[in-house]
């Protein structure tokens, strides 16, 4: 395997993994969503990941299939998700408060397409998970 080949399967995967975590955010905004029949937008996600522990679950999602992580030990692996715990909601309060709000549905009209396509991956693995990986 080149190192060309190498990088990008590494860097797909962590996008991948990326999107899988917000979708995973999405449906529990959604389900906290306040009219019912509203998706959750982009901004209600931020909200959400700023204001509770969910950044943690979201981390230890995707830092426990990188296999950098993998090999830490059981105390450095606390540090990285602390740190990335405590990063990832300041991060989202910064893009909360310093987005204008004239951006936000410019921004929101994106959404859409983050979300189906964590659909499609989504149902997509499951569907090699539970039907092609059999055979």
């Amino acid at each position: 395997m080149s190192d060309f080949q190498y990088w990008f399967k590494r860097v797909a995967s962590v996008v991948l993994q990326v999107v899988v975590a917000v979708a995973l955010v999405v449906v529990v905004a959604a389900l906290m969503a306040k009219e019912a029949g509203q998706p959750a937008g982009l901004l209600d996600v931020l909200k959400l990941v700023a204001g509770s522990g969910l950044s943690a679950a979201v981390i230890s999602t995707i830092l426990t299939r990188l296999e950098w992580f993998k090999a830490l030990t059981g105390d450095n692996k606390h540090l990285v998700v602390s740190l990335f715990a405590l990063g990832l909601p300041i991060l989202a309060q910064a893009l909360v408060a310093i987005v204008p709000p004239d951006a936000w549905p410019v921004i929101e009209s994106y959404w859409p397409y983050v979300l189906s396509s964590a659909a499609f991956y989504l149902g997509g693995t499951a569907w090699y998970k539970l039907v092609m990986k059999r055979e």
